[in-house]
C-alpha cells in the first residue's frame, strides 16, 4: 500500500506515518527493504512511548519532502502536542493492528490521534489494517463521516493461506490404562518410605509412582471448529509423553498428578514440529521470562543449526557482540541460537531481538519461543505456531467493551501467523489449554465438549468487535457533573488535552465528533450536544484554574505533557517546595543537572502521585523500588503538598536518581544489577534469563519502572 502511494504521488510532498502497536524497529527494517526504489524516501523508527528525545532521527523536518515515519500511536500523540504543524503535510496514515483501538489506554490515544489527523493534515488519507475486525463496515462508515470522503472495506472474506486449528491433549484411553498399572505398584509398596523422600526422589509426604501418557492432537479440518459433526475432525497420535505420577496421600488415592503441564506440553510439541523442519512459533502468554526457561530446557539442536562449530554470520555476531558489550555478561542467547532456538520478548535488547529474527526468518533457527504480545506484530516466516496457555499474566483478562476477551484476541491473533503469504500455503495453529485435557483417540469425534471449554477455536479469524473507550468519557461529559473523582488517569489527561483546543476552527467538539466513538454514539450526539460537551470541559478547565495558586498556564503544559491538570499542578507545587532555578543557571545546566530537579521534584510529591511508579505488590525483596513502596504503604492516598514524608523517603529517591544515572552514563546491566541488587563485591553476575529473580532480567524490570 505505501509503494502505491508513493508511486501515485512521488513528486508531491509525501509525508507517511505508519503507526503500530508492535514492533518498530522490525516494521522499519522491513519498509526499508521494500522502499529501496524509491531512493530518495528515507524511513524512520521514532522508537518507545511519550518520552521527550532530541536524536537526530526522531525530529520531523519540515524542509524533507519524502519520509515514511514508524511510531507507536504514544510517540505520534507526544509530537502532534508539541509540534502540530509539521502533519500539515501527511498524505497516508496506516494503523496497523487497528483492533486495539480497543484498549482501554491505547484506544483512547489512538481514537484522538486519528481525528486530530484528520484535521491538521488536510489531504490525508487512512488504512486501517487488521485480520481481526468483525465490523469493518463501520470502521468505514466513521472514516467517511469523519474524512467527507469515501472510505471502503475489503469485501472479499478471503484468507490467502489455510490454517488447521488443532487441540493438544493426553491419549484418554492409554492415561487410564498407564495410570492403573502405577496404581497397582503403588499397592505393592511399602507403605513407609524414608522419611521426606517419595519415589520421585523429592522431598514429600507423599508416595508416588511415575508414569507416561502420550499426546494427541485433536484437530478442526475446516479452520475455525464449528459443529458440523465428527467427520470435519480427526484425533492422531503425537509421539510424544508427558510425565505424570499416581499419588497417595494421607493413604488414599488422587486423580493423576502433573509435575507441569502448559509450559512442559507446548515446549514438547513445539521441539516435535520443529524436528520435522517446521519453522514454529510458540507463543507464550503468561511471563515473559518462561520463553526463555522453554528454550533453555530443549534437548539437542534443531535441524539446520549451526551446532558449536560454524560461525554466525557477520551480521548476527555483531548483533550480538553488542549485546554482550551492553549486557556486561555474554548474552543467554548466544547459545541457543547455535542450537537453532530462539526467543523473542520484551525482556532483550534490540540487538537480541534482531539477531533472533534473522537466525528465524533465514531458517538457521527452526523453533522460536516469544511472548504472547508480540503475536499481535511479529511478521516472521512460521508453519507451524503453538499457543501456550488459555489465560494470560496479566489479570486484566476481559475488556467489557472488545466484544471478546483479550487473551481470545491474543489466541486469534497467534493462529494468524502460521502460514503466513508467501512462506507457506497452508499452517498448523495448536492450542495448548492451562490444564491437561484428554480425550479418547477414536476415529470420529464429538468436538462440542471441546468447544464448550475452549470456545476460542471455533472464534473467525476477524471476532473483534471494534469500538472506542473514549464512549466512556462522552458518556462522562454528558452526565454535567463536575464531580469527575471518578474518572480514570487517561480520562483526565484526555480532558487536559480537549480543554486546551478552542479555536472556532479547532476545539474539543470538532475533534470528538471525528473519533470512532462518536460515530457509535452519533445518535445523541447532536451538534448542539456537542457544543454542551465543548462548554463542560471549558468549565472543568476554568473551575481548575480559579483554585488558588494556580498559574493560567498549568494546562496548557499537562497538554503537552500528556498529563491530567492535577499532576501538572502537583509538580509544580514541588518544584516551588524545591525552588526555582533562575534562568541564569538554568542556561548553564546539561541533562545532569536537570535530572537533579527532576528527582527532587519527584521525591516531594505525595504518595498518590508517585503511586503509579512504585513497585508492585507481588514484587519482593529490598531494591529501592520495594522499599519506597513499603515506606508509604499506610498513607497511599495522601495527596498534598508538603506532607510528612517517611524518614528515609528522600534518601532512597537519591538512591533511585544514582541507578538511573548508571543507566544514562553507560553503565552495563551487569553493573546496575550488581548496585540495585546489592551484590557483594566479586559475586559474579549470571547470564541467566530463565526467572525474573535473575540479576539481567531484574534490570530490565527496573528499565520499565524508568519509561513509565
Amino acid at each position: 500500500m505505501i509503494t502505491s502511494w508513493l508511486r501515485a504521488g512521488y513528486e508531491k510532498r509525501n509525508r507517511c506515518p505508519t503507526l503500530t502497536n508492535a514492533l518498530a524497529h522490525q516494521i522499519r527494517r522491513d519498509l526499508a527493504h521494500a522502499l529501496q526504489p524509491f531512493q530518495q524516501v528515507e524511513v524512520r523508527a521514532f522508537v518507545g512511548w511519550e518520552e521527550y528525545t532530541t536524536l537526530t532521527e526522531e525530529q520531523i523536518n519540515l524542509a524533507e519532502r519524502h519520509f515514511v515515519a514508524v511510531m507507536t500511536p504514544e510517540k505520534c500523540a507526544l509530537a502532534m502536542r508539541l509540534y502540530p504543524e509539521r502533519f500539515a503535510n501527511c498524505s497516508l496514515c496506516v494503523l496497523d493492528e487497528c483492533h486495539l483501538l480497543n484498549d482501554q489506554q491505547r484506544g483512547v490515544t489512538a481514537d484522538i490521534l486519528l481525528a486530530q489527523l484528520s484535521m491538521v493534515a488536510p489531504n490525508i488519507r487512512f488504512l486501517l489494517m487488521s485480520a481481526m475486525v468483525s465490523n469493518p463496515k463501520e470502521l468505514a462508515g466513521w472514516l467517511s463521516s469523519a474524512r467527507g470522503v469515501r472510505a471502503v472495506a475489503p469485501p472479499v472474506k478471503w484468507r490467502p493461506s489455510r490454517t488447521m486449528r488443532g487441540l493438544l491433549v493426553l491419549d484418554q484411553h492409554l492415561l487410564e490404562e498407564n495410570y492403573k498399572q502405577a496404581k497397582r505398584k503403588l499397592a505393592q509398596l511399602p507403605k513407609q518410605l524414608p522419611l521426606g523422600q517419595d519415589l520421585f526422589g523429592e522431598k514429600s509426604q507423599n508416595v508416588g509412582i511415575k508414569f507416561d501418557v502420550p499426546f494427541a492432537l485433536i484437530a478442526g479440518l475446516s479452520g475455525p471448529w464449528t459443529m458440523a459433526g465428527p467427520p470435519d475432525y480427526r484425533v492422531v497420535s503425537l509421539p510424544i509423553t508427558l510425565e505424570a505420577r499416581a499419588v497417595e496421600e494421607q493413604g488414599r488415592l488422587v486423580r493423576p498428578q502433573f509435575k507441569s503441564w502448559k509450559n512442559v506440553a507446548s515446549r514438547l510439541l513445539s521441539e516435535l514440529l520443529a524436528r520435522f523442519r517446521m519453522p514454529v512459533l510458540c507463543f507464550i502468554l503468561t511471563s515473559r521470562h518462561h520463553a526463555f526457561s522453554s528454550a533453555d530446557k530443549v534437548l539437542g539442536e534443531m535441524p539446520r543449526a549451526l551446532g558449536a562449530e560454524l560461525p554466525f554470520p557477520p551480521l548476527v555476531e555483531a548483533w550480538l557482540r553488542i549485546a554482550d558489550a551492553e549486557l556486561g555478561v555474554e548474552t543467554a542467547l548466544r547459545d541457543l541460537l547455535r542450537r537453532g532456538i530462539a526467543v523473542h520478548t520484551s525482556a532483550m535488547l534490540q540487538p537480541e531481538q534482531a539477531a533472533s529474527e534473522w537466525m528465524f526468518a533465514e531458517r538457521k533457527a527452526l523453533l522460536m519461543f516469544a511472548t504472547g504480545t508480540l503475536a499481535q506484530g511479529l511478521n516472521l516466516p512460521a508453519t507451524a505456531v503453538v499457543i501456550a496457555g488459555t489465560s494470560m499474566g496479566d489479570p486484566r483478562e476481559r475488556d467489557p467493551i472488545a466484544g471478546i476477551s483479550r487473551v481470545n484476541a491474543l489466541i486469534l491473533n497467534g493462529f494468524g501467523r502460521a502460514g503466513r503469504p508467501g512462506f507457506a500455503n497452508q499452517g498448523i495453529a495448536m492450542l495448548v489449554s492451562d490444564r491437561p485435557f484428554w480425550a479418547p483417540v477414536v476415529h470420529q469425534l464429538d468436538p462440542s465438549s471441546v468447544l464448550q471449554w475452549y470456545s476460542v477455536l471455533g472464534e473467525p479469524d476477524a471476532a473483534v468487535e471494534v469500538h472506542s473507550p473514549i464512549e466512556k468519557f462522552l458518556d462522562l461529559m454528558l452526565e454535567g457533573d463536575q464531580d469527575v473523582s471518578g474518572a480514570t488517569t487517561t480520562e483526565l489527561a484526555l480532558t487536559s488535552l480537549l480543554a486546551e483546543y478552542d479555536r472556532e476552527d479547532y476545539n474539543a467538539s470538532q475533534i470528538l465528533s471525528r473519533t470512532l466513538a462518536a460515530y457509535h454514539k452519533r445518535q445523541s450526539l447532536s451538534p448542539p450536544v456537542m457544543q454542551q460537551i465543548r462548554q463542560r470541559i471549558t468549565d472543568l478547565k476554568n473551575d481548575f484554574l480559579q483554585q488558588p495558586d494556580v498559574p493560567e498556564w498549568i494546562n496548557r503544559t499537562a497538554m503537552k505533557a500528556g498529563v491530567s491538570f492535577w499532576r501538572a499542578w502537583r509538580m509544580w507545587q514541588a518544584y516551588q517546595q524545591r525552588g526555582s532555578v533562575s534562568a541564569e543557571s538554568g542556561a548553564t545546566f546539561e541533562v545532569a543537572d536537570w535530572a537533579d530537579v527532576f528527582f527532587e521534584i519527584m521525591s516531594l510529591l505525595p504518595p498518590k502521585q508517585v503511586q503509579p511508579y512504585l513497585a508492585d505488590e507481588k514484587l519482593k525483596g529490598p531494591t529501592v523500588l520495594t522499599r519506597l513502596r513499603d515506606q508509604v504503604r499506610g498513607n497511599r492516598e495522601v495527596d498534598t503538598i508538603p506532607w510528612e514524608m517517611p524518614r528515609d523517603w528522600s534518601t532512597l529517591w537519591q538512591e533511585l536518581k544514582r541507578l538511573v544515572f548508571l543507566y544514562m552514563q553507560g553503565a552495563t546491566y551487569a553493573e546496575i544489577a550488581r548496585s540495585y541488587l546489592g551484590l557483594p563485591e566479586g559475586e559474579l553476575v549470571t547470564n541467566k534469563r530463565s526467572s525474573g529473580s535473575h540479576p539481567i532480567p531484574t534490570v530490565f524490570g527496573f528499565l520499565v519502572f524508568c519509561a513509565k
